[in-house]
């Protein structure tokens, strides 16, 4: 199927699963942390390793994928979902909630808890491609007093950065360069 999930079945008021999804594992931090607050729920995860990653997808693809596994925990009798993936939240959580009659709960962009803390008004934000060009992700960033000093960096990006190859595919860059401007105005 492409898809792995766990089902963990505790002694629950209420014995509908609280569902979780992303792309992959990475939700797992999510789950791991929602279990820790809410030990006597049964809960369930999907990772849409068939899928992944959402952050090179279209809005259109994103959507479909996440509408896939809002259908999969549903019939697994889900009373509510945890969209525990920043691409699928920032580009589906939306179509979601108007689709469906259950709760959804979504990442916060990164960039609002940076940008509500940060005393220099320079943030940083190293997330997808999907994620960043998101409505949401916009809205957002447009919405912090970061005075234009917001810089963004996608996960891709990084990637190649730290592996020495640039966005050419040329290999063998300076790599203590690339960082500085990919990352300066982060630090």
């Amino acid at each position: 199927m492409g898809f792995f999930y766990f089902y963990k079945l505790m002694n629950s008021i209420e014995d509908k699963p609280i569902g979780f999804f992303d792309s992959g594992i990475g939700g797992t931090s999510i789950w791991k942390e929602v279990h820790q607050l809410l030990p006597n729920e049964s809960t369930i995860y999907l990772a849409d390793s068939k899928n992944a990653p959402y952050g090179q997808k279209s809005k259109e693809k994103i959507i479909e994928f996440s509408i896939k596994n809002t259908e999969f925990l549903l019939n697994k009798n889900a009373k509510i979902i945890i969209v525990a993936c920043n691409t699928a939240t920032t580009n589906a959580i939306s179509t979601l909630r108007k689709k469906y009659d259950i709760p959804f709960i979504g990442i916060e962009p990164a960039i609002k808890p940076a940008g509500l803390i940060t005393k220099t008004k320079k943030i940083g934000v190293l997330a997808t491609q999907g994620t960043i060009q998101s409505d949401l992700f916009e809205q957002t960033s447009s919405s912090l007093d970061t005075t234009g000093n917001a810089a963004t960096a996608t996960a891709l990006e990084t990637a190649r950065t730290i592996h020495g190859v640039s966005f050419d595919g040329t290999a063998n860059i300076d790599l203590s360069e690339v960082i500085s401007d990919t990352v300066g105005a982060m630090v």
